[in-house]
């Protein structure tokens, strides 16, 4: 699946549409939960890119700083700033 988005993301900004859509948001969840458990160094370049960007967006930051930390470890590669430790 990773080869996949790889290879979906070649010259593209965005999954669909040419903008950010909610096909971003479910896919990024993933590699967000992939960069907290430390097996981001499978990511390829185009989807490194692409989170990088998404990660940087003050929605995503926003959206991110509600999850919930389990265990003294948080979901976000982003500081958590969850209220619910």
């Amino acid at each position: 699946r990773l080869k996949l988005l790889e290879s979906s993301l070649e010259g593209k900004e965005f999954l669909c549409s040419g903008r950010f859509t909610i096909a971003d948001i479910a896919v990024s969840y993933a590699i967000n939960l992939a960069k907290s458990l430390e097996i981001h160094q499978a990511l390829k370049p185009n989807i490194k890119r692409w989170t990088d960007n998404l990660f940087q967006r003050d929605a995503f930051k926003k959206a991110i700083s509600f999850l919930p930390a389990w265990n003294g470890w948080c979901m976000s590669p982003i500081k958590c700033t969850s209220n619910f430790r």
